[in-house]
This record gives structure tokens, sequence and C-alpha cells, in this order.
């Protein structure tokens, strides 16, 4: 057998054509590159070689430049010598460490040493007698790698010159190769997911016998047909065009897809297409891998049965209620079905084991588990989540009605008597949330946490009902949570102020005071209004922190109008619950305590008439407790509320702040008009101070004060200010003489000026 390297050698070295060669000569190529093949891609001369066999012909040979630059190593035996040539790329491919000639012991040595002794015995025999097949060595390498060598046999006879050839060439990298293609068609025979190998339109070019078996095809039908076909729905382009910009993005694409069988049985597979290009030049191709989530091994099934399983009831639980959703739910979106949760919390459950204990408790909870299976459906989903609290996930629901009247036989299963082995009966109801999809497009994660919060909203409405989650509802206390959230922030981060709105006495032009107006500096959102968050802290305990704050804020500005010599007294709104708590008094007095400079006189507390004073007795104490301070006490926003008489009554306030809803309507309603007369005039026979609030004209200023009202705050006079810009104000504004006459109130326009 000639192959193509030991063409090329007899083509350069002329040793056929030479008449001078009488000796047998062995001649072993070795070829250095990585080569796929049995040929060399080159072109070598075919000159003849000079007409000697000399040792210098044979060096000169060694060192062909041809055979460099083709990698091939030479080695001649030399017989009437009984010896070995070997060149530098012979050298380097057998690990042997000269060149040039060498005695066969010193080459049998060099080659034992890299444990290829058989190599060595194979070229003993080869001098004897020809090879009659390839065969394959593996040298040891100084690193420890190993090298394969392959030996080809080739002879020639010519003009009675025996020669002997050995081919040899390095085949580690296609060793390695076969090797990796060995693999490579074992796992594609082999795998138990599906392999489709897809070109760039996504035509089928080959697929593995589980595709076959997965979608209950033959291969010849499955060729050359789009992967859209084998589609749940062969028409959604939506899908294709996904996958396809994803995959221009990148060289792979991971997700869930819905696929069919050809009985056409539709299951949810996981699905990954991996981009690669078989040549250069050439179109890409893709490797698509579909792993069915049904067929599974027994064993894992069996396994993930028993982690989805409550071993109490035999139900599913909260692993296997989330697995069931994620599967449905992709399902439900493919097809646009529905399907909602129903999140079971027992009412009162509790007390029963608090007095029955675990074992009667848990008898209990399997009877519950047994009439909702009693009135599940099989396309149905139960699972108990832990404790008292049970879940269902409907199938087939239309409609949220469809889910509310399901939910209600459901609370009329639950409700009753239960008979437990100790003769002991329990009467339980249930409260039940519930959710619907398609209503949000959500998982199935978000789904039961909606259920669980429509629960609690059951709860507080009587228990023993269900409640369905408004989306809308929630959108806002979720709104309302962030920004609480926030408002602490504020409060630890100083971005809360006060601004300050002036009160004066209308007929003298006297600034007496200013009311504190909380504000929010919100980074972001620039100045905020206490209506937009303080709503939200009312009756809590961060209202109270607020409320400390703003009161610790007052102190602190009043101590330093008092420097500048404006000794002005600054009132403060202060939440109902902070006022009828047993710390307000405690924490009033501390504040005092803090503040030693500051008369107690300079600080009012206003309470909102609105306000919800549970205790009108323990608010009555708590303003005696205040007032004995020295802090006057002031009802503000007087006549908004359900009992203003009431207030005014029995609060012995010191002051009485009139609303401006009623201020504003003097001017043109005539019943507006009588009312704030009416309650000028009580408030002044029960020596109350009177202040009107929304002052915005002088027309204003001059009625209130023909109906015997001189206080007064108001856009009119100032609109609320930063405690730096009162300051300015208050040095910038002249005080007029006392006017007698109530018709003058011309520093009314200059206050409002500056």
């Amino acid at each position: 057998m000639i192959g193509g390297f030991s063409a090329i050698y007899l083509a350069t070295s002329g040793l056929i054509n030479s008449p001078a060669i009488s000796l047998p000569v062995l001649v072993i190529l070795l070829l250095g590159a990585t080569l796929l093949g049995n040929s060399l891609p080159v072109t070598l001369p075919l000159d003849g070689h000079p007409g000697d066999a000399s040792a210098t012909a044979k060096a000169a040979l060694l060192d062909d430049p041809c055979l460099k630059t083709a990698g091939i190593g030479v080695i001649f035996y030399d017989s009437d010598a009984d010896g070995f040539m070997v060149n530098s790329l012979a050298r380097q491919h057998l690990g042997v460490t000269r060149t040039g000639w060498m005695p066969p012991s010193i080459l049998a040595n060099n080659l034992e040493q890299s444990n290829t002794t058989s190599l060595w015995t194979t070229i003993q025999r080869a001098v004897k007698e020809p090879l009659l097949e390839p065969q394959e060595f593996v040298i040891c390498c100084g690193d420890g790698h190993e090298k394969y060598i392959q030996i080809e046999p080739a002879e020639s006879n010519r003009e009675g010159l025996e020669l002997l050839r050995i081919m040899t060439r390095d085949i580690t990298h296609l060793h390695h190769l076969k090797r990796k293609i060995q693999f490579a068609e074992t796992m594609w025979d082999k795998h138990h997911d599906a392999l489709l190998l897809l070109d760039e339109q996504f035509t089928i070019i080959d697929v593995n016998p589980a595709f076959l078996s997965l979608i209950g095809s033959s291969r010849a039908s499955a060729l050359g047909q789009p992967i859209q076909r084998f589609r749940a729905d062969p028409e959604d382009r939506k899908c294709a065009a996904s996958i396809r910009s994803a995959l221009r993005r990148k060289d792979n694409w991971y997700g869930r897809t819905w696929n069919r069988t050809r009985e056409g049985e539709v299951f949810l597979a996981e699905e990954r297409i991996v981009k690669f290009e078989p040549d250069v030049g050439k179109n890409a191709q893709y490797i698509a891998l579909i792993s069915d989530q049904a067929c599974r091994a027994p064993e894992a099934a069996a396994i993930d049965r028993e982690s989805d399983t409550d071993s109490l009831t035999g139900l599913g639980n909260r692993e296997g209620i989330l697995a069931h959703l994620r599967s449905n739910l992709a399902r439900a979106n493919v097809f646009n079905r529905h399907l909602a949760v129903c999140y079971i919390d027992l009412d009162c459950y509790q007390g029963v084991h608090e007095r029955f204990g675990k074992t009667i408790s848990d008898e209990l909870l399997i009877a519950v588990a047994n009439r909702l299976r009693s009135q599940s459906r099989t396309i149905d989903y139960i699972a108990r989540l832990g404790g008292d609290e049970f879940a269902l996930v409907l199938a087939g629901v239309e409609s949220p009605e469809m889910v509310m009247a399901y939910g209600k036989r459901l609370l009329m299963s639950i409700r009753g008597t239960y008979q437990l082995s100790n003769r002991h009966k329990i009467y339980l109801t249930a409260s039940i949330g519930a959710s619907f999809y398609p209503s949000a497009d959500v998982s199935g994660e978000v789904l039961v946490r909606h259920a669980h919060q429509a629960m609690y909203q059951a709860k507080d409405k009587g228990r023993d009902r269900i409640e369905l989650f408004d989306a809308e509802r929630h959108r806002i206390e979720d709104g309302n949570r962030r920004r609480l959230e926030r408002l602490r922030y504020a409060l630890e981060n100083n971005e809360l102020c006060i601004h300050l709105q002036p009160l004066v006495n209308m007929r003298s032009g006297q600034v007496l005071g200013a009311e504190a107006l909380l504000r929010w500096e919100h980074p972001e959102d620039g100045l905020v209004f206490p209506d937009q968050f303080l709503p939200l802290v009312s009756g809590t305990d961060q209202a109270i922190e607020v409320d400390r704050w703003v009161m610790e804020a007052v102190m602190l500005q009043i101590e330093r109008f008092s420097r500048h010599g404006y000794p002005l007294q600054i009132s403060v709104n202060i939440d109902a619950g902070y006022i009828q708590s047993d710390h307000f008094v405690n924490d009033l007095e501390a504040l005092l305590a803090r503040h030693p400079r500051v008369s107690p006189a300079l600080l009012e507390i206003e309470i909102l008439e609105s306000a919800a004073l549970t205790d009108i007795e323990r608010a009555c104490s708590i303003v005696r407790k205040v007032q004995n301070m020295g802090i006057t006490v002031a009802l503000d926003d007087f006549g908004t509320g359900y009992s203003s008489l009431t207030y005014l009554k029995r609060i012995p306030a010191d002051t009485l702040k009139i609303d401006k809803s009623f201020i504003i309507d003097i001017l043109s309603s005539t019943e507006s008009r009588h009312l704030v007369k009416a309650v000028i005039s009580m408030a002044c026979k029960l020596h109350h101070t009177v202040v009107a609030e929304g002052v915005e004209t002088d027309e204003h200023a001059k009625m209130l004060l023909d109906m015997g009202c001189e206080l007064g705050q108001g856009y009119g006079i100032q609109k609320p200010i930063a405690a730096d810009s009162l300051l300015e104000w208050l040095r910038a504004f002249e005080q007029p003489l006392l006017q007698q006459e109530s018709s003058n109130v011309y520093w009314l326009d200059q206050a409002g000026q500056k």
C-alpha cells in the first residue's frame, strides 16, 4: 500500500531514479502537522536526486526544505553502517535527544524512555520484512501528555534496488476528534431529550430517536419540515419571532414552549437553541434540545410527588401548588384560558389548637381536607400551605362571578360541626380570598399572594365570607405603603421642615403668632404638602414620631424668634391618637424641660375639631393637664366635624379657629355670614379667643372686624413661608398705629405685598 506521504517523499528525494544507491534504505516519514485525511495539500518538485548515495547526500536529504515545509520528519537506516540518521523534525516527533547519525542502541534507548518499546520492535521487524498494514503507537511526551503516531507501510522495487519505506504521521488531533465524534454520536442517539439540527430558516436537517419518540413521527416525515409545524399553535409567529430576535443578539436561547404530538396532544417543554457555524462562509445552523416536562424518570417523579405533598393531609403543599400554577399559567396564556386561586383560612383555629392540643387539631385539619376533596373537581388542585391555611387552583372558571359562586360552595362545605374521635364537637367556619387570572399578567406566586391579601379582607369584614382581590385597591394600598416607607426615611434624613403662617390682629396689624405647617422637601417630588402623606399615618405610631419631630422643631423656632426680638406664639396641630395616648403629657413635660428658655405660653397645641376623639372625658383631662403647664389649647377647623357643639361645650379650649371653608363664603353667602357671626358670638360668650382662617382679601377682614373677630390668618395676610423668610418678613413689616375704625385696614395690603 503506497500512500500520499510516501509518493511525495519519493518524488522529492529522487531515490527511485538514483542508480548509485546500492544499500537497502529504510525511509520513515513522520508528518508533524495536524492534518485531516491521508494526503498532504502541498505540491513538491519532482526533480531527481544527485547521482550518489553518500552520507553527505543523505544528510542533505534530511534537511530538504520541501520536507521541512511539509512538516515531515525523516529517518534513514544504513544497513552497512548499521545505524540511523534522524532529522530535527523526527527528533521532535519521536522525543529523541539528538539528530544526525546514531547507532540502534541509542535510538532504542530513546524510544524506551518514551514508553514506545513496541515502536522500536516494529522498526526492527520492518528492517527485516515489510509491514503489511498501518499501525498506531502512543508516545509519552516529557510533559506527561500522550502523542498518537500512525505508521503506514510502503515499499518499492526499482532497478534491483530494494527500498523499504515506513511513512508516519502525528494523528493525535485525529484521535481526539474521533473520540469526540463517537461521544457526540452516542449522545445524539442515546440522549433521552429530543435533539434537532436546524438550518438558518429553522428547517429540520436531522433529528435523534428521542424526538421521533416524543412527537410520534417518522424520520422521513420530520426531515425538511419547519420546527414551527410541531408547535402547539403553528400559526403563532410571535414565539418564533421572539426566538429569532434573541438568537440575533446572542448565540443561544432558553425558554419554555408549547408543542404538539402527531396525535394532537399538547405538552409543555423546556427548550434550548444554540447557534453554530459549521464552516467559514456557510450559513449558520442551530441545535435545539427539547425536554418534555412530563417525561421524566419514574424515580424523579416519585421524589417530586413526595416533596410536593403535605404529609398530614395527603394534599399538595406550597411547592406543589406553585409548580402546578407555573405549568397551568403557561397553558392558560397559550390557549387564552382562565383560572383562579382560592386561599382558605380557618376561623378561630388557634383557639381549637390551644384548647385540645395537636392531635385533635390535626384530626380537624384532616377532616377539613376531606371536605375540600369532596367539593373539588378532577381538574382542580388542592394544597395545604401550612397550619390551618389551604388553597385551591380552580381551572375552567370563565369569570370572577363563577369564582365567587364556587367559593361560597366551599364556605358552605367547611361551615358546620365536626365530630372528632374524642367525642368533642367543634363548630368551624372559614374565610376565603380569591384571585382571578387573567385579570392581570402575574406569576403563580403573585396570584397566591393576592388571594392571601383578599382573605384578610374577608377576615376584616366579619369572617365566614369570600372576598375577591381588588387590583385597584391593591395598587393604592401598595402606593401608600411605599410612601410610608419613604416617609420613615425622610424622618431619619431631615427631609421634613415646617413653614409658618403669621397670625395678626386685623384691627391693629400686630403680629401675634404663627401656625406651624408641616412640609416634606422631597428630593424628587419637590415640596410635598401634608395632605398627601399625613392621612396615611394618622392614628399610627409613625404619626406620633412625626408629631414629636414637629414639636421639637417648633420649640427651636420659638427660641430663635425670641433671640431676634420676636417672641411669637407658635401653634402646632397634633394627631388625636397621640393626644389621647398615655405618654403625650410626659412627652410635653420633657419637651419643656429640654427648652427651659421657652415660655410655655408661646406654645399652642391645636386639636382638629374633625379628629376622632374616642374618649371625650380622657381628652378633656389631658387638655387640662396641658393648660396647667401654661400651654394654650386651640380647637382647629371648627365647623368641619360632626360634633362641633359637643366639642365646643366639653373641651376646655382657649382658642376657637373657624375653618376657612366658612370664611371664604361670607362675601357671597348669607348663610355663611349668619353662621360665622353666630359662632363668633358663641365663642365670645364662652370666653374663647376667636381666630378666622382663610382671610383672602381686605373685604374679608373688614366684614370679620364688623362681626367682632379681630384675629385672622390667610393668604391675604401672608401665605405659609419658611422660618428664615418669616423672619425677614417680620423685619420688613411696619406695624401701624391702632386703628379704631374697622373700615381702615390699609396695612393688610401692605402686609400682603411684603
